[in-house]
C-alpha cells in the first residue's frame, strides 16, 4: 500500500520535473552566447561589426541561428526520447520551437543590462531566476497563477504541461508564440544602440 501511494506521488511529479529538465536545455547556449557578446562589448570589438554589409539588426538575429536551432533540436530529442508519455511529434516541435525562442530573449536580456563579464555574471543569476519563477504557477491557485503571464516562460511551462496532459496547448503555445516574437524585436532594436554604440 506504501509503495503504491509513493508511487503515485511520484508519477504526478513526473511533468514538473520533465518541464525542468527540458528548460534546462535553453540556459547552455544562453550563457555561452551572452558571455560571448559580453565580452565584445568589453574589449570594443562589437563597433569592428560596423563593417558588416547587412543592417545590425540582422547581424545580430543570423547570430542567434545556430543555438536557436541546436536548443530546438535538444529539445525534440529529449521529448521524443522520454518514456514516461507517449506524445504527439507535431506537437513536440512546435513546443521545441518555442521553447528555442528562450535563448534570443534570455540573451538580449542579460547582454544589454551588462557592461562587463562581472555584472554579466550577476545578470545571469538574476535571469535564471526570472525564466524559472513561472514554474510556480502550477503550485499556487489559479486566482494566482496568471500573474506569472507577464513572463514569457510562463506560456511555455504552461503549454508543455498541457502537451503532457493531452489537452489543447494551441493557445498557451499561440500567446507564447506572439509574446516572444514582440520580446525579441524589441529587444533586438535596444541591443543595436546598447551594443554597437
Amino acid at each position: 500500500l506504501y509503495s503504491s501511494a509513493a508511487s503515485d506521488v511520484y508519477k504526478r511529479q513526473i511533468p514538473y520535473i520533465l518541464i525542468i529538465c527540458v528548460f534546462e536545455l535553453t540556459q547552455g547556449f544562453s550563457f555561452i552566447y551572452c558571455m560571448v557578446l559580453i565580452d565584445e562589448k568589453e574589449t570594443g570589438v562589437s563597433k569592428v561589426y560596423g563593417v558588416v554589409p547587412v543592417e545590425h539588426s540582422q547581424f545580430t538575429l543570423l547570430r542567434f541561428v545556430i543555438p536557436f536551432v541546436i536548443t530546438v533540436l535538444m529539445i525534440l530529442l529529449l521529448l521524443m526520447i522520454q518514456p514516461f508519455y507517449d506524445l504527439s511529434f507535431v506537437k513536440i516541435l512546435l513546443l521545441s520551437f518555442l521553447g528555442g525562442l528562450i535563448v534570443p530573449v534570455y540573451i538580449l536580456g542579460v547582454t544589454m543590462m551588462s557592461k562587463n563579464r562581472l555584472e554579466g555574471m550577476i545578470w545571469v543569476k538574476a535571469f535564471n531566476i526570472m525564466v524559472i519563477a513561472p514554474i510556480a504557477a502550477f503550485f499556487v491557485s489559479k486566482t494566482y497563477a496568471w500573474f506569472f503571464g507577464i513572463l514569457p516562460t510562463h506560456w511555455f511551462f504552461q503549454s508543455m504541461y498541457d502537451l503532457i496532459l493531452g489537452n489543447g496547448m494551441i493557445i498557451n503555445w499561440g500567446i507564447g508564440l506572439i509574446f516572444f516574437i514582440i520580446l525579441i524585436f524589441m529587444m533586438t532594436r535596444k541591443f543595436v544602440k546598447v551594443h554597437f554604440s
